[in-house]
């Protein structure tokens, strides 16, 4: 289980962008190439580290993530509706990317003005949202109630949401899968997902079809008694936070092409 979700977050960012990895470095540092297996070797530190210790970045899952029993425990007790391994590893990866394509990719303004300005102070960031939760109607701007905790916590959220959406849509894909509900006025529910989530032209793109199939799937889970497959609402902001991530995730290669040919 911890292998499987564990690889299966970089085996996304290799779809993305092929095996000649347009992330290749970390602007001005030679020595921070792509290393999937060390990015999520960080991640997995970050899950194995005692709670009193674990930073608080490791959420929607931190602190010992691969405990089940555990992070369901956590789940509860923060009043979470989702909390799984493979949404902490792409949180994680969340942070990493900032990293590479927001502060060393020249994107700090227009991030901003989209999830707000990091360099707020993040400790007591922490500590507001842990003793005060998350402000009122939230859900109009924000994945995730932690998302409003601070704005590294918000792009890390949505990255993993839009993770968590393309992933969804590609499995849907391969099966086949079509939605025409047998009800009347359900045409914005009728969805057929057959394109490549990973060349999609915008995250509208994405939504479109994602948020008819969650309804369905969703559906399935409560007649089998379970809890909503994705209990999550992308508002009109969300998506826009979205679409920022998807620009970055496109233009990542062109980038990387054209500072490739510039040095050669």
């Amino acid at each position: 289980m911890f292998g499987k979700s564990r690889q299966r977050p970089a085996q996304q960012v290799d779809q993305h962008h092929g095996s000649d990895a347009p992330y290749d470095t970390i602007e001005g540092d030679e020595d921070a190439a792509w290393d999937e297996d060390a990015v999520l070797d960080e991640a997995y530190a970050a899950s194995t580290a005692p709670a009193s210790a674990a930073p608080a970045s490791a959420a929607p899952a931190g602190g010992a993530p691969a405990d089940d029993a555990e992070r369901e425990k956590r789940r509860t007790s923060m009043g979470e509706p989702y909390r799984t391994l493979i949404g902490h590893f792409r949180h994680e990866l969340g942070h990493y990317f900032w990293d590479l394509l927001v502060r060393d990719g020249g994107k700090l303004d227009q991030c901003r003005a989209i999830f707000g300005d990091e360099r707020a102070d993040y400790g007591e960031a922490l500590q507001a949202h842990y003793a005060n939760g998350a402000p009122a109607n939230w859900q109009d701007s924000f994945i995730s109630s932690y998302a409003t905790a601070h704005a590294w916590e918000d792009f890390a959220e949505t990255w993993a949401h839009y993770l968590h959406m393309v992933d969804g849509l590609e499995t849907a894909a391969s099966f086949g899968i079509k939605v025409r509900p047998k009800v009347r006025k359900a045409a914005d529910l009728e969805v057929e997902v057959d394109f490549d989530p990973y060349r999609a032209v915008d995250a509208q793109e994405l939504v479109d079809a994602w948020v008819p199939l969650t309804v369905a799937l969703n559906s399935v889970n409560r007649s089998m008694g379970q809890p909503d497959l994705y209990p999550f609402v992308l508002s009109g902001p969300v998506v826009q936070k979205m679409q920022f991530i998807h620009d970055l995730v496109a233009e990542a290669p062109r980038r990387a092409a054209a500072q490739a040919q510039a040095a050669a």
